[in-house]
């Protein structure tokens, strides 16, 4: 069956403030090196890669497991967590089903795992396997009606990017040995490009089976004999929620509009963070303002011993605080999630409050991502 839509949302390299294009904003210190972008930005960010964080606390961010609770201010009530019932025009967001289950995979090199861990920043990769395949298994006897899906590819070899390859889903159950299982082709997709580096591109189709595995099988790869991809997301009916990376700056919708001294930005393929950036500060009052079309925005960061209290304001209103403290470093952790509203336009702004838990020795605050709930 063929793809009866498929739209795009992807980063480009350069440094803009248009409002039409997805751009990484470097002021006036950048350099483009193998399809990667680096900012001047003063001190490096604080901290190193590994560990893992708390537990969620009340802003949704990582607490610190050894107690505390977080900044000693009142920063207001965060909002409904609810969808309001009453909207003029409601929306139904969908988000990826294709979490806590189990890859199947053609290579056993690299981690496939990666393919589903909502994170960019990883891969899996094919040495020398130029039509691979990937899987996904529901976990126990879970279904999914899957209409859309998103192909997100990885950060340096353009020639490693998928070129064409089929979606296919199997109605067998989990008790069927992998090499016995039946496949339905859902969509097949022809000589696809991707405009960039961390590119993600979104395709539908018709379907109405409720199936408990999906493949990705790649009929046709590029130049190279190898083959890599960075993400792949599933959804049901309805509008799938996006990420936008903090690189992506500017003062129109869906982009960072950070205040003149907010200049902290590390760009690390190596790392775990999203895209291989974050954006970071630690002068009290400094902020980030991101403008966008939806009912809710989820705000991902960098967790550090290192780092502060961020607070939140929605449409002009305190909304409550996110907090980037953990005990360790970890990148792309849900930190806030802002209050749940009717659909439209909306605009939320994180400022460096200048406060913290106990433990932590600064007041950074590190934005990794946001995504959008429609």
């Amino acid at each position: 069956m063929g793809s009866k839509n498929n739209f795009t949302l992807g980063l480009i390299l350069g440094c803009s403030t248009g409002a039409a294009a997805m751009v990484l904003g470097c002021g006036d210190t950048t350099h483009v090196t193998h399809n990667t972008v680096s900012c001047d930005a003063g001190v490096p960010e604080q901290g190193g890669s590994g560990g893992t964080s708390g537990s969620a606390g009340d802003s949704g961010g990582g607490t610190d497991p050894t107690g505390g609770t977080g900044g000693t201010r009142d920063y207001g009530d965060p909002g409904p967590t609810e969808p309001p019932t009453d909207c003029e025009n409601p929306s139904t967001p969908v988000f990826n089903v294709a979490v806590n289950g189990t890859t199947l995979a053609s290579d056993s090199g690299g981690d496939p795992a990666n393919v589903f861990d909502d994170n960019t920043a990883t891969k899996w990769e094919a040495a020398d396997h130029a039509t691979p395949w990937i899987a996904y298994e529901f976990a126990e006897d879970e279904t999914y009606v899957v209409v859309t899906y998103s192909v997100s590819v990885a950060g340096d070899i353009l020639a490693d990017d998928p070129r064409s390859w089929e979606l296919q889903g199997s109605e067998d159950g989990p008790d069927v040995a992998p090499e016995d299982l039946a496949w339905t082709t859902l969509d097949a997709q022809t000589d696809q490009t991707f405009e960039a580096r961390y590119h993600t591109r979104f395709y539908s189709f018709s379907n109405d089976v409720p199936y408990h595995r999906y493949r990705f099988l790649v009929t046709e790869a590029g130049a190279d004999p190898s083959f890599q991809i960075s993400e792949l997301q599933f959804f049901e009916e309805g509008t799938p929620v996006v990420s936008i990376d903090d690189s992506v700056s500017g003062m129109g919708l869906e982009q960072f509009d950070y205040s003149d001294g907010w200049t902290g930005r590390t760009v690390d393929a190596m790392t775990r963070r999203y895209h291989g950036t974050s954006s970071w500060n630690n002068t009290a009052g400094e902020s980030v303002t991101f403008r966008f079309e939806g009912s809710r925005a989820r705000v991902f960061g960098v967790l550090d011993p290192k780092h502060g209290i961020g607070s939140v304001t929605m449409n002009g209103v305190p909304a409550g605080s996110a907090d980037f403290y953990g005990s360790t470093t970890v990148y792309n952790q849900l930190v806030y999630e802002s209050p749940w509203l009717c659909p439209g336009t909306h605009e939320l702004t994180i400022t460096v409050a200048g406060d913290k838990r106990p433990a932590s020795s600064d007041i950074y605050a590190s934005l990794d991502r946001i995504q959008i709930v429609p």
